[in-house]
């Protein structure tokens, strides 16, 4: 009998977009408050860091106060320019100060991590051994922070390749997998005025067009305002988590409707089998 009451398996594809990604707090407060469990995640670039703490058991009241108050200084320091023109050494001392876990197979959550391999351009997917050079890797925006060295290869920001990881969580087993997009209805502001703000260009350009792709291939997406928060915008923590939360708000009957009609489903098909 025990059969017949199989949950569908939930996974979460979780976004990159530098500050707002801090959204994915907000989504995983109201599933939580909602009791819907998640059974796996992916996260891609910003999306790999929220993921990656709540997998190792930070709790949401932690999880608010770390991106209500992240600044760069806590996640990134200028260094001479080598590959890139800023050290991703304070990223790493934030994960060993705030992440429960170190290791993939220790999360409480299964979790994978998406970066992009430097030198095929193939997306390469993390998820065994040491987990803050994987999500190292899948933060280090080219030219402007440096690649990441695993294993004698080098590795940058898996918004290149997927930037809504559903791939990934697929892979992982899901049965149904929620999209979470952090830039839906971003503007742009104009012409890139600097470097740095050219990169984010490239990268945005880049990463719309493959965000779109796994938008179709999911089976829910929470789309998230962006308009008007820029991708560097930390200290807008409390009201980017604000909009993940009016984000899941808004798809939660129809996420609900659709896992009970697959739980009815999967029921229906396993007691015609014990029948057979």
């Amino acid at each position: 009998m025990g059969l017949l009451k199989r949950r569908v398996k939930i996974g979460l594809a979780l976004g990159g977009g530098v500050a707002r990604s801090i959204a994915h707090v907000g989504i995983f407060k109201v599933l939580e408050r909602e009791k819907i469990p998640i059974d796996c995640m992916a996260g891609c670039s910003g999306g790999s860091l929220a993921g990656a703490l709540y997998a190792s058991g930070v709790s949401i009241e932690d999880l608010e106060r770390i991106a209500s108050t992240l600044t760069w200084k806590h996640i990134a320091n200028l260094a001479l320019p080598n590959r890139g023109f800023i050290s991703n050494k304070r990223m790493l001392r934030f994960l060993e100060k705030n992440c429960l876990k170190s290791r993939f197979e220790d999360l409480r959550i299964p979790f994978s991590v998406v970066a992009t391999d430097l030198m095929t351009g193939e997306e390469v997917i993390f998820d065994r051994g040491e987990l803050f050079p994987a999500i190292q890797a899948s933060c280090s925006i080219p030219a402007i922070f440096r690649p990441v060295k695993i294993q004698g290869r080098h590795y940058i920001d898996g918004g290149f390749v997927s930037q809504i990881p559903v791939r990934a969580v697929r892979r992982m087993g899901a049965d149904l997998v929620i999209a979470c997009d952090v830039n839906y209805n971003e503007i742009r502001n104009g012409e890139p005025t600097n470097l740095v703000t050219l990169i984010f260009h490239l990268l945005s350009t880049v990463s719309r067009k493959n965000a779109l792709e796994s938008r179709q291939q999911a089976d829910i997406v929470i789309s998230v305002d962006a308009h008007g928060i820029g991708l560097s915008e930390l200290h807008r923590g409390k009201e980017i988590i604000a909009r993940g939360e009016e984000a899941t708000l808004q798809i939660l009957p129809i996420l609900k409707q659709e896992i009970s009609k697959r739980e009815s489903l999967v029921s229906h098909t396993l007691s015609k089998l014990c029948h057979l």
